[in-house]
């Protein structure tokens, strides 16, 4: 996607930064980063507005889910650790819905 929204950012290694490279998370990072998303969205925002960085917290749950539907659809393969690839899990869309229902401004 073209536009990085501060919520997208996750601080990692830079090995495992490079590894990743553009390719969608696996399902125990794409949790971890629904979870924080959820939990921590709204005072992300507030602290993305205040330094000037873009944001979108609409934007980013659409993304997501856009992203990985069609990942699915495609039969890629996601990034897991040790650059590990593996098939996509029908399990994105409990964990994104899930994570979704938590947040109050999606």
């Amino acid at each position: 996607y073209p536009v990085d929204f501060g919520h997208n950012f996750v601080l990692t290694h830079k090995s495992c930064n490079n590894q990743k490279a553009d390719r969608l998370a696996a399902m125990e990072h794409l949790e971890k980063w629904c979870n924080r998303h959820a939990q921590y969205g709204a005072s992300m925002a507030d602290e993305f507005q205040e330094k000037g960085i873009v944001h979108n917290t609409h934007a980013s749950w659409r993304i997501t889910r856009w992203a990985y539907e069609q990942a699915q659809l495609a039969g890629s393969l996601v990034w897991s650790h040790d650059n590990e690839l593996v098939a996509i899990s029908t399990e994105w869309r409990s964990i994104v819905t899930h994570a979704i229902g938590h947040d109050v401004s999606q």
